[in-house]
């Protein structure tokens, strides 16, 4: 039998209206992932984690505007997408992960410390 995973305790993401996901409205820094534009707001990531932290210090080049743009690799802009989705929807609920990006989203979760996203991912997996 599989063992429990057992339940740490519950610490919201830093939470911004859901329609500013990938708008570029009022957006202060860009992401480029697998050659396509995301668009994102460097207070919510900064509070996020300290790895989306030390990106924002680091691993960024102005476009002359004032925003800052950020190559992500190994990594498809689906996850990226979906962890942009944890952030700005402030959780798990309304995120739709399919089962076959579950270990990828997870590996993601960890790389940029979210923890409450990487511990929904290795419940998925227990399941599956």
């Amino acid at each position: 039998p599989i063992p429990s995973i057992p339940e740490i305790r519950k610490t919201l993401p830093a939470r911004l209206d859901p329609h500013f996901l990938n708008n570029k409205e009022m957006s202060d820094v860009t992401f480029l992932v697998e050659g396509k534009l995301f668009y994102a707001h460097k207070v919510l990531l900064v509070t996020a984690s300290n790895r989306f932290k030390t990106l924002m210090t680091n691993k960024t080049e102005h476009d002359g505007h004032g925003s800052k743009t950020v190559e992500i690799s190994d990594m498809k802009y689906n996850i990226f997408k979906m962890l942009m989705q944890y952030l700005y929807y402030g959780g798990t609920e309304s995120m739709e992960i399919p089962t076959a990006d579950i270990l990828e989203l997870l590996s993601a979760a960890s790389l940029f410390q979210l923890d409450g996203l990487q511990r929904h991912c290795e419940i998925l997996c227990a399941q599956t």
